[in-house]
């Protein structure tokens, strides 16, 4: 038995079926007498381009993610893996096809995390990206601790004890080399 040849009512149907973008196989469901490979490069053959992956097709998150961005505005990643209920390597993924598309902006960045990371704070629309700012001066660093410790006194505590652990070390040494002359005698 030879191959078929495809008709012109067949090509016409395996093309509307590759544009809704499912699985070679779910197209394949609606050609009885067609094997999977064949159907797929009749596709190749016609141009259509690859299907995607049956068991994950792209794009499938992303308009969760916008979804998410249009009904809480402005949001970082971690707040839109809590609210959409996706993984937050997901939502990176999602996020970044969105901004390639133009459908969202970096709008700010975060505060500074216990890492020191600053999160992008995405929102919908086409505008420019906010740009990452500058890093702190020592000085600021220092003028933004000194500040944490006069509005919380157990940090203030903390530092002081930490500063006469130092102290007592220091002269601890200090006064186990005299120590160690006066044993000599």
């Amino acid at each position: 038995m030879g191959a078929r040849h495809w008709t012109q009512e067949e090509t016409e149907k395996l093309t509307e079926l590759w544009k809704l973008r499912t699985s070679v196989k779910s197209v394949a469901l609606h050609f009885a007498d067609r094997s999977v490979s064949s159907i797929a490069q009749k596709a190749t053959d016609l141009g259509l381009g690859k299907m995607p992956n049956a068991k994950r097709p792209k794009g499938l998150r992303l308009p969760m993610v916008l979804d998410a961005l249009r009904t809480r505005g402005p949001m970082h990643a971690l707040e839109i893996e809590a609210y959409a209920k996706i993984p937050r390597s997901t939502v990176l993924k999602a996020l970044k096809i969105a901004h390639s598309n133009k459908d969202v902006y970096v709008l700010d960045w975060g505060s500074n995390a216990i890492s020191g990371y600053k999160p992008k704070i995405w929102a919908i629309g086409n505008e420019e990206d906010a740009p990452y700012p500058q890093p702190l001066s020592r000085e600021e660093i220092e003028r933004r601790r000194i500040e944490r410790e006069r509005k919380s006194p157990e940090l203030r505590m903390k530092r002081a004890a930490k500063k006469k652990a130092k102290y007592w070390e220091k002269r601890r040494a200090q006064l186990g080399v005299v120590n160690s002359i006066f044993s000599g005698i």
